[in-house]
């Protein structure tokens, strides 16, 4: 009944296969269809885990959500004290170490100008780089109407919204090309929206083959895009504390993982000069 309200359906699908993994957890290793909360022990934590790992050969950040969503049960039930202890207290979930991929200028510029053969890719291409030019995520990309376009007194026009997962205010200034986009695909949204945006697994197989026909040499995912914006933005010299007020970042160590990226080439870079004049010695 809260989805659409102040829950996503996203959120509500991530739940019904929580239970399913739980149900078929439950016959799997103890042949019962349900147990009791107060059954519940840190061992059925670690069994749980074992069984992503080996049983469904998931890696770890495909199942540490389902992990995280157990534990809200569990901590619901002990506000609403239905159980009297946590029995997944002090439960570590395992980190995993994230490579946040971006494309450099000259990937950029091949998908920029790369004539595709479809519509389906032409269109894909453009929302992803719509997306790069304002870092807007794709579930704010989709809910995108007129209404958020601003015009200022100076002529120029903004995105002003606020982002779906943080609530977090978003103020973009629009560029040429991203303006170009919009009114491309003028009248193509429904219901006011700026445009139609398809489900994620089909925005990442276009993407898979838009890489793979501009020689870009990586895996493309749309959220790529926003990873893009952010070191393209700190590459040429934008503040951090305007990319964390465009990104809707509510705190702006999350923007800070991006001028990590940048670091982290300018060293590649600079190594790769001086082992380049090294040897001309």
């Amino acid at each position: 009944k809260r989805v659409g309200i102040d829950r996503t359906r996203h959120s509500y699908v991530r739940y019904l296969t929580t239970r399913k993994h739980i149900f078929n957890f439950l016959k799997f290793k103890y042949d019962l269809e349900d147990i009791p909360l107060r059954s519940l022990t840190m061992k059925f934590m670690t069994d749980f885990t074992f069984y992503f790992s080996t049983v469904l050969r998931l890696k770890v950040s495909a199942y540490n959500d389902y992990l995280i969503l157990l534990h809200k049960m569990t901590r619901l039930a002990l506000k609403k004290h239905i159980l009297k202890r946590d029995p997944f207290a002090g439960h570590k979930i395992e980190k995993v170490p994230v490579n946040h991929r971006h494309l450099n200028r000259e990937q950029f510029e091949k998908l920029l100008n790369a004539k595709l053969p479809t519509y389906r890719l032409c269109h894909t291409r453009d929302l992803f780089v719509f997306s790069v030019f304002t870092g807007i995520g794709r579930a704010d990309l989709a809910n995108l109407t007129e209404d958020n376009i601003v015009t200022k007194e100076d002529g120029s026009k903004w995105i002003h919204i606020a982002r779906q997962k943080t609530k977090a205010e978003c103020h973009i200034k629009l560029l040429d090309i991203p303006l170009r986009i919009i009114e491309k695909y003028k009248g193509e949204g429904k219901d006011g929206r700026l445009f139609y945006v398809p489900q994620t697994c089909n925005l990442c197989r276009s993407l898979k083959i838009i890489a793979e026909q501009c020689g870009l040499g990586c895996h493309l995912t749309f959220y790529q895009k926003r990873h893009s914006f952010a070191c393209l933005a700190l590459a040429n010299g934008v503040s951090m504390e305007i990319i964390a007020r465009m990104l809707g970042h509510s705190d702006i160590r999350t923007t800070k993982i991006y001028a990590k990226v940048i670091d982290k080439s300018i060293a590649e870079q600079i190594g790769g000069l001086a082992a380049k004049f090294g040897s001309q010695k």
